[in-house]
């Protein structure tokens, strides 16, 4: 933008000038004259138009704008991206998403409970049991994603969740588990 401003007026400069060589005789000289003026005042304010209006309209290249980090609800609920954020590491913007804060919202209105890690607690109390977590579907667009998760403990499933994000399904598929043990937190 910044270039072809400065290109407008350089050719309206060189426009002005021009009307001197109308006083030439030859027709020849009067065109090489109009081109060569025409040309050297446009570059120039491409070249100029360029460098300083982009300084004035603080105008910033593609290669310097900053990029976008989307965040998700399990990066907000874990705590360490505040703390990676303070140190000024990252330069880049941080976004959250509305569907993100609609979420967060609605498990603090739940009274939101790691399922997760009270599952994880009881499992571990036998170390020769193996706890994890298969994603088995997801369906619905882009913006408003279902995922269902199985837990399973070693090959058997203890339990299935539904959420609007692979973490969330998870926790659902945790509680699902506790209350098949018949523990209630």
């Amino acid at each position: 933008i910044c270039a072809s401003i400065g290109l407008i007026a350089g050719l309206i400069v060189a426009w002005l000038i021009s009307h001197i060589y109308e006083t030439f005789e030859s027709p020849t000289i009067r065109l090489l004259a109009n081109l060569a003026t025409y040309l050297l005042f446009g570059i120039l304010g491409i070249l100029l138009g360029a460098r300083f209006l982009k300084n004035v309209l603080d105008v910033k290249d593609v290669s310097e704008q900053q990029n976008e980090i989307l965040l998700d609800a399990s990066s907000l609920i874990d705590g360490r991206i505040v703390e990676v954020a303070k140190t000024g590491f990252l330069t880049d913007t941080l976004v959250v998403p509305s569907f993100v804060l609609e979420e967060l919202r609605h498990m603090e209105h739940e009274n939101f409970k790691d399922y997760k890690t009270e599952l994880q607690e009881v499992i571990q109390r036998n170390p020769e049991e193996n706890l994890h977590y298969v994603l088995t579907g997801q369906s619905g667009p882009d913006h408003n994603k279902q995922f269902t998760v199985e837990v399973r403990l070693n090959s058997n499933v203890i339990g299935v969740g539904i959420g609007h994000s692979k973490k969330a399904a998870e926790q659902a598929a945790a509680c699902k588990a506790l209350e098949l043990m018949g523990i209630r937190i």
